[in-house]
């Protein structure tokens, strides 16, 4: 994160391949406020809530099955 704006670097290695990179700017981050983040904040608590719900019930499931693999 050390490039220097205006100037190519690399080659760059990421999971993808070698990359060439130019940075165009460089601009301080903020954080933004919590009611521009409110709606998508609250998507993915309910979100992780349900994934949560549904592997207690998978769980649940398994636990009230006898399951063999015969060969």
């Amino acid at each position: 994160m050390a490039l220097a704006p205006g100037e190519w670097s690399g080659p760059i290695a990421s999971p993808y391949g070698y990359h060439l990179v130019r940075v165009t700017a460089v601009e301080p981050s903020e954080t933004p406020p919590l009611a521009a983040v409110r709606g998508r904040l609250v998507e993915d608590v309910r979100s992780a809530e349900r994934a949560e719900r549904w592997r207690q019930v998978l769980a649940s499931l398994r636990a009230s099955y006898d399951i063999r693999v015969e060969s």
